[in-house]
Parts: structure tokens; sequence; C-alpha cells
């Protein structure tokens, strides 16, 4: 028996609503996933990072980073009772699917911030061993939903009052590596 026209057409209208839905159901969940930290001058700005305590081979990670090293060497006064973890704020995030477990830590406290941006790590656990994958200054850094190596993309904003910069991170398989960089002069618009 061989389908009516009102049959196939009713069919084929099932099956064109879907294909529409489907990018639009697809788009909102990646939309959902997208997860920024920003540095917002707010004083409830810990409680939107949510901070966790954080395991010590994440923080050795990151007081081990050149960054820091370089930082605490030339800060021309170090505390004696310095303590890099009350300086560090992170939170868990999921940048793969595999077992490790994955950190955004932050510090905006002398030494170890910029001069005029906010410091970030992305730290990747894996059982006792911890490596930085990623160190970058910027105002607020947004990790993406878009994957490269099985890994999410990052963007890192930074602005003065006359310039925007844009970088792009994307995994190369060992580390995340640079690979889009775009400066543009700010309007009086920008900041309204």
């Amino acid at each position: 028996m061989q389908p009516d026209h009102k049959t196939i057409s009713i069919v084929l209208a099932m099956a064109l609503a879907v294909t529409q839905l489907i990018p639009r159901e697809c788009k909102a969940q990646l939309q959902k996933v997208q997860t920024s930290f920003c540095e917002t001058g707010s004083s409830d700005e810990q409680e939107q990072m949510k901070p966790i305590p954080l395991p010590k081979e994440v923080l050795t990670a990151v007081t081990n980073s050149r960054e820091v090293r370089e930082a605490l060497a030339n800060a021309k006064k170090v505390p004696s009772d310095l303590d890099l973890a009350k300086m560090l704020i992170g939170v868990s995030i999921q940048l793969s699917n595999n077992r490790s477990r994955y950190f955004i830590l932050k510090s905006e406290t002398d030494p170890i911030t910029g001069g005029d941006n906010t410091w970030f790590w992305i730290v990747r656990q894996s059982g006792d061993q911890a490596k930085t994958l990623l160190w970058m200054g910027a105002n607020c850094i947004e990790i993406l939903p878009a994957r490269t190596h099985g890994y999410r993309d990052i963007v890192a904003h930074w602005s003065s009052a006359a310039v925007t910069k844009t970088e792009i991170y994307k995994f190369d398989g060992r580390t995340y590596k640079l690979r889009h960089s775009r400066w543009r002069n700010r309007k009086p618009s920008d900041d309204q």
C-alpha cells in the first residue's frame, strides 16, 4: 500500500519542523554551558565564582608557575607570612570529558596580579599531579562551548579607556595556545 499525498505532506512537514527546531535547541543548550569569570568590582564577586577549597597540587602548580615566581622575585616587598592560597580563589570547571579535574584560579592581589588586569590560570589535575595549561591577564574570561582537541575554547577580554583586546585560546593537544588576538579602539558608546 502506497501512502497518499496527504500522508507524505504531513510526514515532510513534521520532518521540516524537527530539523528547524533541533538547531535552536542545540544553540540554547550550548549557550547554557558557556561560563564567564569577570573582574566586576562588585563586593559579591566571590559569591559569583562560588570558590571551592583548592587541592594542594593545584596551588603548587600555580605557585611554581613562571609568572608567580617572577612576580615574587620582582616585588619590592614580599611579606614573610605570604600565603598564596589566601590570595587565590578558584572554581572547578568542565573543560574536557576525560577523568581529570580542571580549575580556574584568579588573583587580584599584589604581588600576583597585573597593574590593570586580573591574572587567571587554567589548571588540570590528574591524581596527585597538576599542570598549568594556561595563564593570562584579562578583565574577563569565557569558557566557550566550542572545543578543539576535546577541550573547550577560552576567550579573554581586556579593556582600557582607549582600547579593547580579545584573545582566543585553543587547546593544541598539550596546552592552550593563543590562536587569535584582536585589538579595537573603544568608542564612547562602549561604556553605555
